[in-house]
Order: structure tokens, then sequence, then C-alpha cells
């Protein structure tokens, strides 16, 4: 019996370093307003539940900049951290903002 939870114990943990441990460094930097910390929570929690491999953010409130975060990896081996100088290929955004505007102007 002890050999059975022994290895339970050892395959749960194996399992839990091959898709990532909760509280691993993700590489996040940035800063962040006293009033937006949540925001900076949930931008770690993408990189621990491996939904982002890296990511950036940038929240302006009132023409103030409140949000400004980076963090994760560039590369899947996760040797080349994600920063703030990382260039980012985006592909369709204007279509979402143009949508945006119509259906304001249609209102």
């Amino acid at each position: 019996m002890r050999f059975i939870l022994i290895g339970s114990c050892i395959l749960c943990l194996t399992i839990s370093f091959l898709f990532g441990l909760p509280g691993v460094n993700c590489n996040v930097g940035g800063i962040v307003q006293n009033d937006w910390e949540p925001l900076r929570a949930l931008f770690e929690q993408n990189f621990q539940n491996n939904v982002d491999l890296g990511a950036s953010l940038a929240v302006y409130h009132r023409g103030k900049l409140v949000v400004n975060l980076w963090g994760g990896w560039f590369d899947k081996q996760k040797t080349k951290p994600y920063d703030n100088d990382t260039l980012q290929l985006v592909f369709s955004t204007s279509k979402g903002l143009v949508a945006m505007a119509i259906a304001l102007c249609v209102q």
C-alpha cells in the first residue's frame, strides 16, 4: 500500500512538472497603478496556466497609462524572455476596431 501511495505522489509531481507548476517564474515586468493590481494577477495567471507563451499589455484610462506589462517567453524552449522590447507580429487588428466604430455609428 505504501508503494502505491509513493508511486502516485511521484506520478502527480512528474505530471505537474511536465505541464508547468503554478507559481513558476513568468518573467512578468512593468508597471501597474494601485487600483489595477488584479489585472497583473490575471496577466501572470495566463502564463502559469499555459494560456500564453509571451505577451504584453498596455491599458490607458482617461488618457493616462495605468498598466504596462510584459512577460512570459519569446520561444517555446523558454530560453529568451519576452520583454518590453520584443516585437510582436499582429494580423488584422484593424478589423475589430472598424467593426466597433461602425457599431457605435449605427447606434
